[in-house]
Protein backbone atom coordinates (compact mmCIF):
# COMPACT_ATOMS: atom_id res chain seq x y z
CA UNK A 1 0.00 0.00 0.00
CA UNK A 2 1.40 3.40 -0.98
CA UNK A 3 0.62 5.85 1.84
CA UNK A 4 3.24 8.55 2.32
CA UNK A 5 1.39 11.32 4.16
CA UNK A 6 0.25 10.90 7.70
CA UNK A 7 -3.54 10.52 7.65
CA UNK A 8 -5.79 11.78 10.43
CA UNK A 9 -7.31 9.12 12.65
CA UNK A 10 -10.88 9.90 13.78
CA UNK A 11 -11.60 10.34 17.48
CA UNK A 12 -13.47 7.44 18.96
CA UNK A 13 -11.47 4.72 17.24
CA UNK A 14 -10.81 1.82 19.64
CA UNK A 15 -8.88 -0.61 17.48
CA UNK A 16 -6.02 0.16 15.12
CA UNK A 17 -5.04 -3.44 14.50
CA UNK A 18 -3.15 -3.75 11.19
CA UNK A 19 -4.25 -0.22 10.17
CA UNK A 20 -1.05 0.63 8.28
CA UNK A 21 0.31 -2.88 7.86
CA UNK A 22 2.45 -3.13 4.76
CA UNK A 23 2.56 0.62 4.06
CA UNK A 24 6.19 0.59 2.97
CA UNK A 25 6.26 4.27 1.95
CA UNK A 26 4.83 5.66 5.21
CA UNK A 27 7.52 7.93 6.64
CA UNK A 28 5.61 9.71 9.40
CA UNK A 29 3.10 8.14 11.76
CA UNK A 30 -0.17 9.90 12.55
CA UNK A 31 -1.25 11.00 16.00
CA UNK A 32 -2.98 8.13 17.77
CA UNK A 33 -6.28 9.22 19.37
CA UNK A 34 -6.83 8.88 23.11
CA UNK A 35 -9.06 5.92 23.78
CA UNK A 36 -7.44 3.47 21.37
CA UNK A 37 -7.10 0.11 23.12
CA UNK A 38 -5.57 -2.22 20.57
CA UNK A 39 -2.56 -1.65 18.31
CA UNK A 40 -1.68 -5.16 17.19
CA UNK A 41 0.41 -4.99 13.97
CA UNK A 42 -0.58 -1.33 13.47
CA UNK A 43 2.63 -0.40 11.65
CA UNK A 44 3.88 -3.89 10.74
CA UNK A 45 5.92 -3.75 7.56
CA UNK A 46 6.22 0.06 7.49
CA UNK A 47 9.81 -0.15 6.36
CA UNK A 48 10.27 3.62 5.85
CA UNK A 49 8.97 4.65 9.29
CA UNK A 50 11.80 6.22 11.32
CA UNK A 51 9.95 7.62 14.34
CA UNK A 52 7.19 6.02 16.35
CA UNK A 53 4.13 7.99 17.45
CA UNK A 54 3.20 8.56 21.08
CA UNK A 55 1.18 5.60 22.31
CA UNK A 56 -1.95 6.57 24.31
CA UNK A 57 -2.22 5.38 27.91
CA UNK A 58 -5.40 3.49 26.99
CA UNK A 59 -3.59 0.96 24.79
CA UNK A 60 -3.55 -2.63 26.12
CA UNK A 61 -2.44 -4.68 23.11
CA UNK A 62 0.83 -4.20 21.24
CA UNK A 63 1.45 -7.53 19.57
CA UNK A 64 3.65 -6.98 16.50
CA UNK A 65 2.96 -3.23 16.51
CA UNK A 66 6.22 -2.29 14.77
CA UNK A 67 7.08 -5.68 13.28
CA UNK A 68 9.46 -5.19 10.36
CA UNK A 69 9.92 -1.43 10.78
CA UNK A 70 13.56 -1.71 9.79
CA UNK A 71 14.13 2.08 9.71
CA UNK A 72 12.72 2.72 13.20
CA UNK A 73 15.48 4.20 15.35
CA UNK A 74 13.69 5.00 18.59
CA UNK A 75 11.01 3.11 20.48
CA UNK A 76 8.02 4.89 22.02
CA UNK A 77 7.12 4.80 25.70
CA UNK A 78 5.02 1.71 26.35
CA UNK A 79 1.79 2.34 28.33
CA UNK A 80 1.57 0.74 31.77
CA UNK A 81 -1.51 -1.30 30.87
CA UNK A 82 0.10 -3.31 28.07
CA UNK A 83 0.20 -7.08 28.77
CA UNK A 84 1.37 -8.64 25.51
CA UNK A 85 4.57 -7.52 23.80
CA UNK A 86 5.08 -10.53 21.58
CA UNK A 87 6.93 -9.49 18.39
CA UNK A 88 6.37 -5.79 19.16
CA UNK A 89 9.72 -4.70 17.68
CA UNK A 90 10.52 -7.80 15.66
CA UNK A 91 12.84 -6.96 12.78
CA UNK A 92 13.49 -3.37 13.90
CA UNK A 93 17.11 -3.65 12.85
CA UNK A 94 17.90 0.08 13.37
CA UNK A 95 16.60 0.17 16.96
CA UNK A 96 19.51 0.83 19.34
CA UNK A 97 17.74 1.25 22.67
CA UNK A 98 14.88 -0.73 24.13
CA UNK A 99 11.99 0.96 25.94
CA UNK A 100 11.09 0.27 29.55
CA UNK A 101 8.86 -2.79 29.71
CA UNK A 102 5.69 -2.30 31.84
CA UNK A 103 5.35 -4.39 34.99
CA UNK A 104 2.21 -6.14 33.76
CA UNK A 105 3.70 -7.66 30.61
CA UNK A 106 3.47 -11.48 30.52
CA UNK A 107 4.48 -12.41 26.97
CA UNK A 108 7.80 -11.37 25.45
CA UNK A 109 8.13 -13.96 22.71
CA UNK A 110 10.19 -12.50 19.82
CA UNK A 111 9.83 -8.97 21.23
CA UNK A 112 13.24 -7.86 19.92
CA UNK A 113 13.81 -10.60 17.34
CA UNK A 114 16.46 -9.53 14.80
CA UNK A 115 16.99 -6.11 16.40
CA UNK A 116 20.55 -6.19 15.12
CA UNK A 117 21.56 -2.76 16.48
CA UNK A 118 20.24 -3.30 20.02
CA UNK A 119 23.16 -3.06 22.44
CA UNK A 120 21.43 -3.17 25.81
CA UNK A 121 18.52 -5.29 26.96
CA UNK A 122 15.72 -3.83 29.09
CA UNK A 123 14.80 -5.09 32.54
CA UNK A 124 12.38 -8.00 32.23
CA UNK A 125 9.25 -7.69 34.44
CA UNK A 126 8.73 -10.27 37.18
CA UNK A 127 5.49 -11.58 35.66
CA UNK A 128 6.93 -12.64 32.30
CA UNK A 129 6.58 -16.37 31.63
CA UNK A 130 7.44 -16.74 27.95
CA UNK A 131 10.75 -15.63 26.45
CA UNK A 132 11.00 -17.70 23.29
CA UNK A 133 13.19 -15.85 20.73
CA UNK A 134 13.01 -12.63 22.79
CA UNK A 135 16.48 -11.48 21.71
CA UNK A 136 17.12 -13.89 18.85
CA UNK A 137 19.42 -12.34 16.28
CA UNK A 138 20.39 -9.35 18.46
CA UNK A 139 23.97 -9.58 17.29
CA UNK A 140 25.11 -6.37 19.06
CA UNK A 141 23.83 -7.43 22.50
CA UNK A 142 26.75 -8.06 24.88
CA UNK A 143 25.02 -8.58 28.21
CA UNK A 144 21.91 -10.57 29.00
CA UNK A 145 19.23 -9.24 31.35
CA UNK A 146 18.24 -10.98 34.56
CA UNK A 147 15.64 -13.64 33.81
CA UNK A 148 12.58 -13.54 36.14
CA UNK A 149 11.91 -16.56 38.34
CA UNK A 150 8.55 -17.30 36.69
CA UNK A 151 9.90 -17.83 33.18
CA UNK A 152 9.22 -21.33 31.82
CA UNK A 153 10.11 -21.15 28.14
CA UNK A 154 13.50 -20.04 26.81
CA UNK A 155 13.64 -21.58 23.35
CA UNK A 156 15.89 -19.49 21.05
CA UNK A 157 16.00 -16.66 23.64
CA UNK A 158 19.55 -15.53 22.76
CA UNK A 159 20.06 -17.48 19.54
CA UNK A 160 22.66 -15.83 17.27
CA UNK A 161 23.49 -13.12 19.81
CA UNK A 162 27.03 -13.16 18.47
CA UNK A 163 28.37 -10.52 20.87
CA UNK A 164 26.89 -12.03 24.05
CA UNK A 165 29.76 -12.65 26.45
CA UNK A 166 27.98 -13.79 29.60
CA UNK A 167 24.92 -15.98 30.06
CA UNK A 168 22.26 -15.16 32.65
CA UNK A 169 21.26 -17.45 35.49
CA UNK A 170 18.51 -19.80 34.33
CA UNK A 171 15.47 -19.84 36.68
CA UNK A 172 14.47 -23.10 38.37
CA UNK A 173 11.12 -23.26 36.59
CA UNK A 174 12.46 -23.27 33.03
CA UNK A 175 11.46 -26.39 31.08
CA UNK A 176 12.45 -25.63 27.49
CA UNK A 177 15.93 -24.58 26.34
CA UNK A 178 16.03 -25.51 22.67
CA UNK A 179 18.68 -23.38 20.89
CA UNK A 180 18.74 -20.91 23.81
CA UNK A 181 22.34 -19.91 23.12
CA UNK A 182 22.85 -21.40 19.67
CA UNK A 183 25.32 -19.37 17.63
CA UNK A 184 26.50 -17.24 20.57
CA UNK A 185 30.05 -17.13 19.27
CA UNK A 186 31.46 -14.95 22.08
CA UNK A 187 30.00 -16.91 25.02
CA UNK A 188 32.75 -18.46 27.15
CA UNK A 189 30.90 -20.04 30.08
CA UNK A 190 27.59 -21.86 30.16
CA UNK A 191 25.05 -21.34 32.94
CA UNK A 192 23.94 -24.18 35.17
CA UNK A 193 20.95 -26.12 33.87
CA UNK A 194 17.96 -26.33 36.28
CA UNK A 195 16.75 -29.75 37.41
CA UNK A 196 13.42 -29.58 35.57
CA UNK A 197 14.64 -28.79 32.06
CA UNK A 198 13.35 -31.26 29.44
CA UNK A 199 14.45 -29.92 26.07
CA UNK A 200 18.09 -29.11 25.29
CA UNK A 201 18.18 -29.52 21.53
CA UNK A 202 21.01 -27.35 20.12
CA UNK A 203 21.16 -25.33 23.36
CA UNK A 204 24.83 -24.39 22.87
CA UNK A 205 25.34 -25.41 19.25
CA UNK A 206 27.92 -23.27 17.50
CA UNK A 207 29.25 -21.61 20.67
CA UNK A 208 32.81 -21.80 19.39
CA UNK A 209 34.34 -19.78 22.25
CA UNK A 210 32.59 -21.75 25.00
CA UNK A 211 35.29 -23.06 27.31
CA UNK A 212 33.29 -24.24 30.29
CA UNK A 213 30.04 -26.10 29.85
CA UNK A 214 27.40 -26.70 32.51
CA UNK A 215 28.41 -29.04 35.33
CA UNK A 216 25.57 -31.44 34.57
CA UNK A 217 22.75 -32.48 32.26
CA UNK A 218 19.78 -33.07 34.60
CA UNK A 219 17.90 -36.35 34.84
CA UNK A 220 14.80 -34.58 33.52
CA UNK A 221 16.29 -33.98 30.05
CA UNK A 222 14.54 -35.82 27.20
CA UNK A 223 16.11 -34.15 24.16
CA UNK A 224 19.83 -33.44 23.83
CA UNK A 225 20.41 -33.61 20.09
CA UNK A 226 23.19 -31.26 18.90
CA UNK A 227 23.40 -29.72 22.41
CA UNK A 228 27.13 -28.97 22.24
CA UNK A 229 27.74 -29.38 18.52
CA UNK A 230 30.73 -27.31 17.32
CA UNK A 231 31.69 -26.15 20.82
CA UNK A 232 35.29 -26.40 19.68
CA UNK A 233 36.92 -24.75 22.72
CA UNK A 234 35.04 -26.64 25.40
CA UNK A 235 36.83 -28.61 28.08
CA UNK A 236 36.09 -30.14 31.48
CA UNK A 237 33.75 -32.70 33.01
CA UNK A 238 29.98 -32.92 32.55
CA UNK A 239 27.74 -35.17 34.64
CA UNK A 240 25.21 -36.83 32.34
CA UNK A 241 22.39 -37.54 34.80
CA UNK A 242 19.69 -38.39 32.28
CA UNK A 243 19.36 -41.90 30.81
CA UNK A 244 19.06 -43.56 27.42
CA UNK A 245 15.44 -44.43 28.25
CA UNK A 246 14.66 -40.73 28.79
CA UNK A 247 16.01 -39.72 25.37
CA UNK A 248 14.43 -42.64 23.48
CA UNK A 249 11.28 -42.10 21.40
CA UNK A 250 9.19 -44.46 19.26
CA UNK A 251 11.20 -47.33 20.80
CA UNK A 252 14.01 -46.93 18.26
CA UNK A 253 14.90 -43.26 17.86
CA UNK A 254 17.28 -41.36 20.10
CA UNK A 255 17.31 -37.62 20.76
CA UNK A 256 20.99 -37.52 21.68
CA UNK A 257 22.36 -37.66 18.15
CA UNK A 258 25.41 -35.51 17.40
CA UNK A 259 25.27 -34.08 20.93
CA UNK A 260 29.05 -33.50 20.96
CA UNK A 261 29.78 -33.54 17.22
CA UNK A 262 32.85 -31.41 16.46
CA UNK A 263 33.15 -30.42 20.13
CA UNK A 264 36.50 -30.06 21.93
CA UNK A 265 38.45 -30.15 18.68
CA UNK A 266 41.12 -27.63 19.66
CA UNK A 267 44.48 -28.70 21.08
CA UNK A 268 44.42 -29.18 24.84
CA UNK A 269 40.63 -29.55 25.01
CA UNK A 270 38.91 -32.61 26.41
CA UNK A 271 35.36 -33.25 27.58
CA UNK A 272 34.83 -36.09 30.03
CA UNK A 273 31.35 -37.50 30.41
CA UNK A 274 30.57 -38.91 33.85
CA UNK A 275 27.33 -40.86 33.84
CA UNK A 276 24.52 -42.71 35.58
CA UNK A 277 23.71 -44.72 32.44
CA UNK A 278 26.67 -46.08 30.51
CA UNK A 279 24.43 -47.02 27.57
CA UNK A 280 23.58 -43.36 26.98
CA UNK A 281 27.22 -42.28 26.95
CA UNK A 282 28.07 -45.10 24.55
CA UNK A 283 25.27 -43.94 22.24
CA UNK A 284 26.53 -40.34 22.43
CA UNK A 285 30.10 -41.37 21.63
CA UNK A 286 28.95 -43.17 18.47
CA UNK A 287 28.40 -39.77 16.82
CA UNK A 288 31.55 -38.03 18.04
CA UNK A 289 33.94 -37.12 15.22
CA UNK A 290 37.53 -38.32 15.26
CA UNK A 291 38.75 -34.73 15.71
CA UNK A 292 36.77 -34.34 18.95
CA UNK A 293 38.34 -35.08 22.31
CA UNK A 294 35.26 -36.44 24.10
CA UNK A 295 35.77 -39.43 26.40
CA UNK A 296 33.83 -41.66 28.75
CA UNK A 297 34.33 -40.75 32.39
CA UNK A 298 33.24 -42.39 35.63
CA UNK A 299 30.02 -43.98 36.82
CA UNK A 300 28.28 -41.63 39.28
CA UNK A 301 25.01 -43.46 39.86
Amino acid sequence: MQIEKNPKIPAGVKSMDSTFEGCKSLKQAPQIPAGVKSMDSTFAGCTSLKQAPQIPASVKNMYGTFWGCKSLKQAPKIPSGVKNMGETFRGCRSLKQAPQIPAGVKDMNSTFYECKSLKQAPNIPAGVKDMDSTFEGCRSLKQAPEIPSGVENMNHTFMYCKSLEQAPEIPAGVKNMDSTFEGCESLKQAPQIPAGVKDMNSTFEGCESLIKGPSSIPSSVEDMGYTFKCCKSMTGTIRIETTLANVTYDDEGYSCGDCFEDAATYDGCQIRLDYVDEALVDKILEDVSSESHVVKGNYIG
